[in-house]
């Protein structure tokens, strides 16, 4: 559609103050309905995801797949929210920064960390990467 949305970290953090579900921003607030891939995708600054878990106001448990283009990340201020995050890497080369400390994940691997610390990922490959991330959020 070639809109942007607000990244992930900052739908939870919203979603959460106004005690609504995260997807009702992307979707709207009308009943849950099967929908194609192409409507559940979501766009920020080189980072497309779509979200893999049920919709539901009380879910403390977010999942999505994430694709970022090729030697890119995301720009501006680093993620931070409350809860932990797990990172699984489908394919690509990922360098994830969390904090102070840089951790490198290729396929197959996988990282889970506190996300109260400000944390950013960057592709380092020369195509696309793919993620799986899972989100907990007390």
């Amino acid at each position: 559609t070639g809109k942007l949305v607000p990244n992930v970290a900052a739908l939870l953090q919203i979603s959460k103050a106004l005690g609504i579900n995260a997807r009702s921003f992307l979707h709207g607030s009308r009943p849950a309905q099967p929908k194609s891939a192409e409507e559940q995708i979501g766009i920020t600054q080189n980072y497309t995801y779509t979200p893999l878990t049920p919709t539901g106001a009380h879910t403390h448990l977010k999942s999505f797949h994430i694709t970022i283009e090729p030697r890119k990340s995301h720009q501006g201020i680093d993620y931070q929210h409350e809860g932990e995050e797990f990172v699984f890497v489908l394919n690509g080369k990922i360098e994830l920064t969390v904090g102070d400390r840089q951790v490198l994940l290729t396929e197959g691997e996988a990282f889970q960390f506190n996300s109260m610390l400000p944390h950013k990922m960057c592709n380092l490959s020369k195509s696309e990467s793919r993620l799986i991330v899972a989100i907990y959020i007390p």
